[in-house]
């Protein structure tokens, strides 16, 4: 409930739980950087609510489920960082043609799907081992 949180940064700490469920409902958060803690759960779908998210970097925990469903329109990502996690399911395909997308690093996450045609020409770092791709 903080109408003006932009950035969440609590990265390496001992952080353990679940991310609250209407994480990004009620702010205009454009970066979320809580890596390296022992958070579990799911991202929450409100995550992207307001459209602004640019980097969202949650490796090293023990996240899970299946990505946030709006995560794919958000054209404003740039950062997409959630490697080391228990993800499931198929990673989906329209993130890797998002038009702001830099990084992708999504190593070790347990995701399936066909790898892409094309990507997205501002792409510059990707890191994707240890997953159930195909294609």
């Amino acid at each position: 409930m903080l109408p003006n949180l932009r950035d969440i940064r609590l990265f390496e700490n001992n952080l353990s739980g679940e991310l609250p469920a209407e994480l990004g409902k009620h702010s205009p958060l454009s970066n979320l950087e809580v890596s390296s803690n022992n958070l579990s759960g799911p991202l929450p779908e409100s995550l992207c609510a307001n459209g602004m998210l640019e980097d969202i970097v949650v490796s090293n925990n023990s996240l899970s489920g299946e990505l946030p469903k709006n995560l794919i329109d958000r054209v404003s990502l740039n950062n997409l960082m959630i490697s080391n996690n228990s993800f499931h399911g198929e990673f989906p395909e329209k993130i890797w043609s998002l038009p702001n997308l830099t990084t992708l690093v999504i190593e070790s996450t347990g995701f399936t799907g066909a790898l892409p045609a094309e990507l997205s020409e501002n792409i510059s770092h990707i890191d994707m081992g240890n997953n159930k791709f195909s294609g």
